[in-house]
């Protein structure tokens, strides 16, 4: 998975959480998939995400319409916030790679804090605005389907399995068992 296709579905998660297995679906798909454009992808993804989520959850046409509206509205609001966490963190690394000043290194982490401060409260708005709509144990579920997609994504792009059942042996290294010759 090349960079862009990580930074996208990870800013995806971000906005609209999803079922895992969705994303290897979609790299399965043919080329003429992959030639949608970046506006056109995510249209398509979050509308495939809506109708499992609301099908996961058992949402009627009311509660499935009331919650893709909260999470537009949310996605946009936390757009800004996923824009300064990217700056933020290049900010570090460029701090890091120069051996930057303690002052510098003080302000960077003093906007991480201001940033976690301000993504936290934007979650507790959401949660609330998302507790008009659905259950408690329906919100619940929608953050364990955030969960195992971003799981899913970190393994995808550090080459890992797309199973649930861990790291996927590299085999050949130090420590690799012998072929069996079954």
């Amino acid at each position: 998975m090349n960079r862009f296709m990580g930074a996208l579905l990870l800013g995806l998660l971000v906005a609209m959480p999803s079922i895992p297995g969705d994303l290897e679906a979609r790299q399965r798909q043919g080329p003429e998939r992959r030639e949608m454009t970046r506006e056109q992808m995510e249209e398509r993804v979050m509308r495939e995400f809506e109708s499992r989520i609301a099908e996961a959850l058992g949402l009627d046409a009311s509660s499935r319409e009331a919650m893709r509206t909260a999470l537009e509205e949310f996605r946009s609001r936390r757009a800004p916030l996923l824009q300064e966490r990217l700056r933020t963190q290049a900010r570090m690394r460029r701090h890091l790679n120069a051996e930057g000043s303690d002052e510098e290194a003080r302000a960077i982490l003093a906007s991480l804090r201001s940033l976690r401060v301000r993504e936290v409260a934007l979650q507790g708005e959401e949660e609330e605005r998302l507790l008009t709509i659905l259950t408690p144990g329906q919100l619940l579920r929608l953050h364990h389907m955030r969960d195992q997609f971003a799981q899913r994504i970190r393994r995808l792009e550090s080459g890992g399995p797309r199973t649930e059942a861990g790291p996927r042996p590299r085999g050949g290294g130090p420590g690799a068992p012998e072929p069996s010759g079954h």
